[in-house]
């Protein structure tokens, strides 16, 4: 049943007042155009593992549109059985919203939330959506989309670790943690895939080498989300990288 999920994946930019719809916010993030760091990779591993209909939106890099999704982008998320909300804490209410006008126009369609700030406050995403993938979603996002092909009413997912979702009778429920990628796991993910608006849009391209941090400073959240230990791709996982972007 893999072929017949359709899945989209979308990283929305920061606008002023938080609004889906609002002006796109104009600080020291905004000087450099470059795309988004977690879809690019999460869309490859979600291919890579059998799921072929996946597209990934970032509607920063709409021509013209000034974060406002395009009447195609809005018609492939309606249409899509599973959208996948990736927010940090300045995209957070528009990410809210775009769930709350989704859920309005296909309310069957699963909605999973992933990012820092919904790690932070699962319980608060969920009024919104429907599952929370916590830290990394290299391996639970996977596990996750195998549970919805298996049964995509009442799927079981219970044993899936690193999620948070509501339960049958709307309960909160966190699984148990799953581990952070090993720098070998690492170092077997799938070449991140990019839009081509995407590549068209940036002014400066993002190579990720490496997760986590061995500091803790306290204001920073690279901790929670990446963990205390340094991981890094390997030198042949590394030149690979390198080669696929400058190509």
């Amino acid at each position: 049943m893999n072929e017949k999920l359709k899945i989209t994946l979308v990283e929305l930019e920061a606008t002023i007042d938080g609004r889906l719809d609002g002006k796109p916010a104009r600080d020291i993030y905004s000087l450099l155009r470059m795309p988004a760091r977690s879809l690019p990779t999460l869309e490859a591993v979600v291919r890579a593992h059998g799921y072929d209909d996946v597209v990934s939106l970032d509607p920063e890099f709409n021509k013209g549109s000034n974060q406002k999704l395009t009447p195609a982008q809005w018609q492939r998320l309606a249409e899509s059985d599973v959208v996948g909300l990736s927010a940090i804490t300045r995209t957070a209410n528009q990410s809210y919203e775009l769930a709350t006008r989704l859920r309005q126009m296909n309310p069957r369609q699963k909605i999973v939330f992933g990012g820092p700030h919904t790690t932070a406050l699962p319980e608060e995403a969920l009024q919104f959506g429907d599952v929370v993938v916590l830290h990394e979603g290299d391996h639970s996002l996977p596990e996750l989309l195998d549970r919805f092909a298996d049964d995509f009413e009442t799927p079981s997912l219970h044993d899936v670790a690193g999620i948070c979702y509501n339960g049958p009778g709307g309960e909160f429920c966190r699984t148990a943690e799953r581990p952070f990628l090993t720098s070998e796991e690492l170092s077997r993910l799938p070449l991140p895939i990019f839009p081509r608006e995407t590549i068209e849009g940036i002014t400066h391209m993002t190579v990720n080498t490496s997760r986590g941090c061995p500091f803790e400073c306290e204001f920073c959240s690279v901790i929670e989300n990446f963990g205390k230990q340094f991981r890094f791709l390997d030198d042949d996982a590394t030149i690979r990288l390198l080669r696929d972007t400058l190509r």
